[in-house]
Formats: C-alpha cells, sequence, structure tokens
C-alpha cells in the first residue's frame, strides 16, 4: 500500500516489436481511378457460384437459365456502363454520340472496370461491326 507521497508503480519494460518491411500497404488508386470495393476473387466466386446454380437448372429447362443469366449480365453490365458516364466531365458524354467514339470509350474506360486492364484492340468486321480484342480471354 502506498503512503499518499511515494508511487509503487514501476515502469514497464519496453518490448521490441519485430516489425515485417516485406508487407505493403496496398496500391492506392491513380488520379481519377474508382478504388476497388470488392476483391477480384470474391467476385469471381460470387459468379462461379450463380452459373452453378443456374446451370443445375438447366436440367430442368436450359433455355430459362440461361436468358435468366444472360438478363443478369445485360443489367450488371448496364449499370456499371451508367456509373461511368456518370463520372465523365460534359465534354466526354458528348462525344460518346458518335458509335466509334462510344466504342472506343468502352475499351478505354469501362473495359478496364471489368477486366483489369485495357482491351488490346479494336476493329471492325466487313459487315462495319465493332470487335473488341482481349488476348486475355
Amino acid at each position: 500500500m502506498s503512503d499518499g507521497g511515494s508511487s509503487d508503480r514501476r515502469a514497464s519494460p519496453t518490448v521490441a516489436v519485430p516489425v515485417d518491411t516485406t508487407l505493403t500497404p496496398p496500391p492506392t488508386p491513380k488520379t481519377g481511378e474508382m478504388p476497388r470495393m470488392v476483391s477480384q476473387a470474391s467476385c469471381t466466386v460470387l459468379h462461379n457460384s450463380m452459373v452453378t446454380r443456374y446451370g443445375d437448372r438447366m436440367l430442368d429447362d436450359g433455355v430459362v437459365s440461361y436468358s435468366l443469366l444472360e438478363s443478369m449480365g445485360m443489367w450488371i453490365g448496364e449499370r456499371l456502363g451508367k456509373q461511368e458516364l456518370e463520372t465523365m466531365y460534359p465534354e466526354q458524354k458528348a462525344s460518346l454520340e458518335r458509335d466509334d467514339l462510344a466504342v472506343k470509350n468502352v475499351c478505354k474506360h469501362l473495359w478496364p472496370r471489368l477486366y483489369g486492364k485495357q482491351a488490346d484492340r479494336l476493329q471492325t468486321d466487313n459487315r462495319g461491326s465493332y470487335v473488341i480484342h482481349d488476348n486475355g480471354f
């Protein structure tokens, strides 16, 4: 017990904590780039689970399963496209009235959000349709 004037408290010993210098923080997003909110692995697991679940239903009615997966993909793509449009400047939005510039925008801005890199090549076929090439597929 202490008498009020003196203190029985001892200084706690200093403990050295080893620091692992090989660990690095996650990369910061580049200027104008949206940070990723969900890891790529979790999106892949979710996608595979959805395909498996609706693929099992294919035994009963394959047309319904694939049309359901396709409609979900269209809905998600539409939402991502709208989000991308919201981050564009007005002069960039005005340039999307031309088909060629709109498709270039998909390759330059939307493709990296979906697949983590820009498309490798954009060209037109003999019917005038745009073909996006990505060597990662």
